[in-house]
Parts: structure tokens; C-alpha cells; sequence
């Protein structure tokens, strides 16, 4: 029986169609076995969805006859059931004659090994047509842990709505085995629900406090342009899917490129050391305070470029290379939005230099660093909320363009939750090593965007001080990012 339909935000429906894909390992207490694991990670996510049923729907697009109806738009049907009463279901899948979970911590959860057609089947289906679970999930046991699979459909949750979530279902995990069955809660509160639920406070947000929004969205003026760019789109009027830079790709030379992805780690130490080898001088006082993370991002830029464009070839040496940052809206926005919005409120800034720049001996991080951080201030809370005027505007989601780095010229995006706090995450003491109830570190599967993407994912740092970049190239391309003397200075190669 259908219960409530949820209409997803503006900037919901700009995000591009995608299930974000985590695998979640954990070692487990060799003193509970597979039945009693999977029970308390089943109560307990049943609890959460109690708590944010959302998750428990399947987002649809939206039909016309419903009400402000626009093409494309998506909708999520939550299913009339309380959850606390009833079990949500969580795929068991026991691999545990199969993999032994100290084998691939020993190998670093190599991507190459982690298959998502089988550790998490159900987000590799994209039939928006017929429906599709906002949330799946698999329990993969393997001998001494479990690989967790989350699929979250990219619509309804950015990745730090999808760490909301996560986190509920920790503290519901550890309640379960730390406090008696009197203290667990027989009903959620009417106001929690409706405030999970809720899909129309950014449009008041924005409405209440000043509902910016261009004169003319058909302008294509450089600054209309950069404000739709900032919700990571092209403008309608200068880019569509057919003269798209990635249009012009031959599919078959694309698909005799095999795309690698590996993972690397930046120690504590490392990051430190980062800082101190690239301070501002005397003559850069004067300019914008930069950052660790604005230097790691030069690094990023400039040694995956060079990896990607080695030669001398001045036709490449010419262009102009994009940095495009996704950047977290929730502290911006509105000091009204709360952090544990579960929607998404990204926003794409993008930094601009000619590739010659980026990657010359000459150029210093810190410079590259300074640019990054001069783009990334000049984009104010105005320029924020009149891009969100665009999405609530924009009349046809199912024509748009993105601007997100495909495999043409020297374009590139990084995605980062650095300062997401996973690895703080207590699942109780039947998970981690010694029951510590943490996560043994954080995969993301590769899938149907590897074709289409070059990935840099910047992970949450972990308890050490360190963290892990996800990185994907062609293989020849990353074969020159694996050589470079000055990326392999400060991070260090874990698995492919």
C-alpha cells in the first residue's frame, strides 16, 4: 500500500542518475557467528529506516498529473509500514568458504577484487521506469567479517545525507546490543519522520530568505554560465547532449582504453609534511588564506594532469584545464539548514588555468593552491541561492547537460568527505577488531560511470591521521601517475 509520496528537491533532480555505491568492511568478534551478525545489522536498520523512511522507498519519475509537475522530475513512494514492527530486508550473502576478510585487509580491499555485481547486485539496476529501491543493501560474510554493501540512489541523498544515515544505523546497531529491550523505542516521534521526510525546506529556505534568481536564465552572459556551472550543469544554450565534448568520442576507441582505478593513502605525517613543504612566502601574505586541503588539491591537479598529458604537444599545452570541487552547501546555504539534512545540497566550484601552468616545473603548489582558493572564495552565499533559483526554474530536467569530467580535454572532478567522521562510527562490540565497532576503511565499487569518468574521491580520514584518495585513469595513465617522484613524495600506493 502506498503511503507518502515525496517530491524530491531542485537540487535533488539536477543530480545525475546514479546509485553511490559504498562497501563497508568490518572485521566481526569471532565469537558471534554470521546468524547473530546479520540480526543485529538487520534490527538495526530496521530502526533507521523507521527513522528515515525515505530510505525505504523507490524513487520514480514523477507523473504528469501530479501537482507543479515537470519533465524528469523524480518522486519517491514511501510504502505505508512501520518499520519497527516489521523487518526491512537485508540481503544475507555468505561468502565465508570464499574469502577469508584478513586476506584482502592484507591486500588493502583491492578494488579489483571487490565485485559489485556480486557484493551488491541490485544497485547495478537502472530502470527508473519501472522503479527503483532508495536504498539497497547486502550483508556480505566473508570468514571473520563482513562486507557491507550500501547503495544509495544519488537523487535523494548526497554523500553526507548518505553518512546521516549511516551513522543512525551505527548508533542503532550498538543500542541493540548495549541496552536492554525496555530502553529500545516502541514509535518515532510524528515530527522526526515528517522532518526526514522533508523535501521542501531548501525552496522555503531559499523563498524566506530573499528567493534570488536571475532576470533572464536564457542569458549567456560568462556569469549566468559560471552559475549554472556551479550546480555542476551546462547551460542549456551552449551545450546540449549531442554537441557534448564527450559526444564526439568514438565508442569503440573508448572502449579498448581500460580504465584502472587504485587506491592511495596519505599518512598523518605525510599531509603534515604537505603543509610544511609549501608554505605561503613573504610575497603571498597578502593573499587569500590557503590551506592543507588546498595544496593536497593542487597535488591532485597537477599530477593527474601530467599523468594524462606528458608530451610537448603545444595544441594540448594551450588549453585551458577545469578543476571542478564538489563543495557541501549545508554550512552556506542558510545558517536555518541543519547539518543532518538528508538531501542533496551540492555545488560545483570550478578553478580555471591554462594546462601550460599546471603543469609546469615553475609553478609551485602553493601557487596552484592560491588559485584554487581564490575560485573557491569568490563564490558567495548570493551566487549559491541564485544558483538554486536556476533548479527551481529550470522547466525540463531530463535535457541537462553536465559539466562533470568526461574523457575529453583537461577537465577533471574531485569529490571529497575528508571531514566526514566514519571512522569515528561505533557499531557495537560485535564489529571491528577487538570490538571497537569500526569500520575497517571505505570502498566504492567500480561501475557503469568507469567508462565515462576519470574518478578522484578524497576519502574521510581516518582515526591515524591519514586517508585514502581513490584515483581512476587509463592505464597508461596511471602508469605515469604511479612514476611521478613528486606524487609518490606524500602518498603512497595502496591496491589497485
Amino acid at each position: 500500500m502506498e503511503g507518502d509520496v515525496i517530491a524530491l528537491s531542485p537540487l535533488d533532480n539536477v543530480m545525475a542518475h546514479c546509485y553511490a555505491k559504498y562497501l563497508l568492511p568490518f572485521a566481526f568478534n569471532p565469537n558471534r557467528g554470521i546468524k547473530e551478525v546479520y540480526e543485529v545489522l538487520r534490527e538495526s536498520l530496521s530502526m533507521t529506516v523507521a527513522e528515515m523512511p525515505i530510505y525505504s522507498g523507490k524513487v520514480h519519475y514523477r507523473p504528469p498529473e501530479r501537482p507543479e509537475w515537470k519533465p524528469g522530475q523524480l518522486e519517491v513512494r514511501i510504502p505505508k509500514r512501520d518499520w519497527l514492527d516489521n523487518t526491512y530486508p537485508l540481503i544475507l550473502h555468505d561468502l565465508s568458504d570464499e574469502m577469508e576478510f584478513d586476506d584482502l585487509k592484507d591486500t588493502g580491499f583491492p578494488e579489483e577484487d571487490l565485485d559489485g555485481m556480486l557484493l551488491l547486485p541490485e544497485a547495478f539496476k537502472l530502470d527508473l521506469d519501472r522503479g527503483l529501491d532508495v536504498a539497497v543493501v547486502q550483508a556480505n560474510f566473508v570468514r571473520n567479517g563482513c562486507l557491507l554493501g550500501l547503495g544509495i540512489w544519488h537523487s535523494v541523498s548526497d554523500a553526507y545525507g548518505a553518512f546521516n544515515f549511516i551513522s543512525l544505523w551505527a548508533s542503532n546497531a550498538k543500542k541493540l546490543q548495549t541496552e536492554s529491550e525496555l530502553e529500545r523505542p516502541v514509535s518515532i516521534r510524528a515530527s522526526t519522520i515528517a522532518k526526514n521526510n522533508d523535501r521542501d525546506v531548501l525552496t522555503r529556505i531559499w523563498r524566506n530568505e530573499g528567493g534570488e534568481r536571475l532576470q533572464n536564465m536564457q542569458s549567456t552572459s560568462a556569469n549566468v554560465q559560471r552559475l549554472w556551472r556551479y550546480l555542476g550543469l551546462h547551460h542549456p544554450s551552449t551545450v546540449t547532449r549531442e554537441s557534448a565534448p564527450d559526444a564526439k568520442l568514438s565508442k569503440p576507441a573508448v572502449e579498448q582504453q581500460r580504465m584502472r582505478t587504485c587506491m592511495f593513502y596519505v599518512s598523518a605525517r605525510s599531509f603534515h609534511q604537505l603543509n610544511v613543504d609549501n608554505g605561503l612566502s613573504e610575497a603571498d601574505k597578502k593573499a587569500p588564506s590557503i590551506t592543507t586541503n588546498d595544496v593536497l588539491n593542487g597535488l591532485i591537479w597537477r599530477c593527474v594532469m601530467k599523468a594524462r598529458f606528458p608530451g610537448d604537444n603545444t595544441g594540448e599545452r594551450d588549453m585551458d584545464s577545469n578543476y571542478q570541487i564538489a563543495v557541501d552547501g549545508r554550512m552556506h546555504l542558510s545558517a536555518s539548514l541543519e547539518s543532518s539534512y538528508l538531501g542533496n545540497v551540492i555545488f560545483f566550484a570550478t578553478s580555471t588555468l591554462p594546462l601550460s601552468v599546471v603543469t609546469a616545473p615553475s609553478a609551485t603548489l602553493t601557487s596552484l593552491a592560491l588559485a584554487l582558493r581564490t575560485s573557491l572564495d569568490s563564490y558567495t552565499v548570493s551566487d549559491m541561492r541564485q544558483s538554486f533559483g536556476i533548479a527551481q526554474d529550470i522547466a525540463d530536467y531530463s535535457t541537462l547537460t553536465y559539466t562533470f569530467a568526461g574523457l575529453s580535454g583537461a577537465t577533471m572532478n574531485v569529490s571529497t568527505t575528508l571531514q566526514a567522521p566514519i571512522f569515528t562510527l561505533d557499531f557495537g562490540p560485535a564489529f571491528g577488531v577487538g570490538g571497537t565497532g569500526n569500520l575497517e576503511c571505505i570502498r566504492v565499487f567500480k561501475d557503469e560511470l568507469d567508462q565515462a569518468f576519470r574518478r578522484v574521491l578524497v576519502m574521510p580520514m581516518m582515526k591515524d591521521g591519514g586517508f585514502e584518495i581513490l584515483v581512476a585513469l587509463f592505464e597508461d595513465e596511471m602508469n605515469r601517475l604511479l612514476a611521478d617522484e613528486e606524487w609518490a613524495k606524500y602518498v603512497q600506493f595502496t591496491s589497485y
